[in-house]
């Protein structure tokens, strides 16, 4: 059997993040390179190199936090509905091919399984939040919060791996 590199496991669980909230990967991949910049993305002729800027990281921090406040209102749409699913397909496809493509390789290789993980998770977390939810068992509130954790918690802990391997 064939073990994946460390980086494709890392695009996998940072897409992954972005099916639970839209914003966490790709705000998590920007703080990280916004700390150690990758000579493959200032070289792209895509807009991946803006990542890299602490006022873009530190942008998409707020909105990802705006994000964490927002799904706990009783308006916000369910994530696998048309409008909330497509924002996170997009923002783990970008993810995705932005990790990739600072790794050297191909950015619509990351694109597709960014994508993909992206929605895999919005629809695994969907249900298993409905399954926990509702009369005699947690509040959405709380699954919410319990949901924000787990992506603050294995995001940063991916971060902090990456940190010490460097990106090219």
């Amino acid at each position: 059997m064939t073990k994946l590199p460390n980086y494709l496991w890392q695009t996998i669980v940072l897409s992954s993040l972005s099916g639970m909230r839209s914003f966490s990967g790709v705000a998590l991949v920007s703080f990280m390179l916004s700390r150690h910049p990758s000579r493959n993305l200032q070289r792209s002729h895509l807009p991946f190199k803006y990542l890299q800027l602490p006022v873009v990281a530190n942008t998409l921090a707020v909105l990802a936090l705006g994000e964490f406040v927002g799904d706990k209102l009783p308006t916000t749409p369910n994530r696998t509905d048309v409008v909330p699913l497509v924002g996170r397909f997009a923002f783990g496809a970008f993810t995705g091919a932005t990790l990739l493509k600072a790794k050297g390789g191909n950015s619509v290789s990351g694109l597709i399984l960014g994508g993909a993980c992206a929605l895999t998770a919005a629809f695994a977390s969907f249900y298993l939040r409905k399954a926990i939810t509702g009369p005699n068992k947690l509040s959405n509130v709380a699954a919410g919060l319990i949901e924000d954790c787990l992506v603050l918690g294995i995001g940063t802990a991916i971060i902090a791996k990456m940190d010490g391997s460097r990106i090219k």
